[in-house]
């Protein structure tokens, strides 16, 4: 079990902060009282303030009301310093938001047992996933607001403070080994369009993923790409020989496309002309080809 410095003290509830009023109105709606509200009506302190004074005026027991919503915001909240491990590491942030948004219950719940580094289960395709029941609106289209959602995820998630924890501590600790493994593809450049979309179809068609969205640009996909190879169930050597297969196959498209340009050339110099050639060549830092390239290109310039 993840052990952590739960709050153990209670205080007025601060309507200031965005995740309480989250959790004070899903405590209004659990009760079912006739004042049902949601987050769009109550997205700011003053109209959550205007809710509360119109409920007292049909109910003495306001602050009774207050209390027990209090007590279940403490029940439910885990403070946002457990999280800053994300917050702060870009590329842990988007790998601990798609192991959540391509988790079914099942595999959440397994995943908020004590930890076990020898028995995690392979992602399910069948089973409703339990983040698109918990985070609402569109897919985030960037690392801060991907790091909202999973602070959204554990906020609305039907689960004792003690698993939450189990659950944050567990996807900590999966992440450090991960980390201490890494996958890097220094070749690839996330301003790259054309590299990031081959890269990206490639991981595709080699590895099994999870076809739960696509990104949108160039530099989401780059992201995207470490955090599918990141949640990759995969032992770290054969992750690595998927990176130099994957670096082996940009090269290979990359030389087929320089071809395309190019045609053969036959022909018979004489041997001290080779010499100067193959001289000339390894001054400029060439191959033959290239030199021979230059040369004529820049004798045809002088006789233009």
């Amino acid at each position: 079990m993840h052990t952590s410095n739960k709050p153990t003290h209670r205080s007025p509830i601060n309507f200031k902060s965005k995740r309480n009023r989250y959790l004070f109105i899903k405590y209004i709606n659990y009760l079912k009282i006739p004042h049902y509200i949601n987050n769009a009506l109550c997205s700011t302190p003053n109209e959550l303030e205007k809710f509360i004074n119109n409920y007292n005026i049909s109910n003495p027991n306001r602050d009774a009301l207050l209390d027990q919503a209090n007590d279940f915001i403490y029940k439910n909240l885990i403070p946002l310093n457990e999280f800053n491990w994300l917050k702060e590491n870009q590329r842990a942030c988007n790998w601990a938001w798609l192991v959540l948004k391509t988790a079914n219950n099942e595999t959440i719940k397994f995943r908020s047992q004590p930890y076990d580094n020898n028995n995690i289960p392979p992602i399910s395709y069948t089973s409703a996933l339990l983040y698109d029941m918990i985070v609402s609106g569109p897919h985030p289209s960037s690392t801060p607001s991907r790091f909202k959602a999973i602070v959204e995820f554990f906020d609305g998630w039907d689960a004792t403070l003690e698993i939450k924890y189990n659950l944050i501590g567990n996807l900590k600790i999966s992440w450090s080994l991960i980390s201490a493994s890494p996958i890097n593809l220094k070749w690839l450049d996330k301003e790259d369009t054309e590299q990031c979309e081959w890269a990206w179809n490639y991981i595709n068609k080699n590895i099994p993923t999870y076809s739960v969205l696509q990104p949108i640009t160039p530099k989401e996909t780059y992201h995207f790409i470490y955090a599918y190879l990141d949640l990759w169930e995969a032992h770290p050597d054969t992750k690595k020989i998927f990176s130099l297969k994957i670096k082996k196959a940009w090269d290979q498209k990359n030389f087929r496309k320089k071809q395309l340009n190019k045609l053969p050339l036959n022909t018979y110099l004489e041997e001290e002309t080779k010499i100067m050639l193959d001289s000339l060549a390894e001054q400029r830092g060439q191959k033959i080809h290239e030199t021979l390239d230059w040369i004529i290109k820049k004798e045809f310039n002088n006789f233009r």
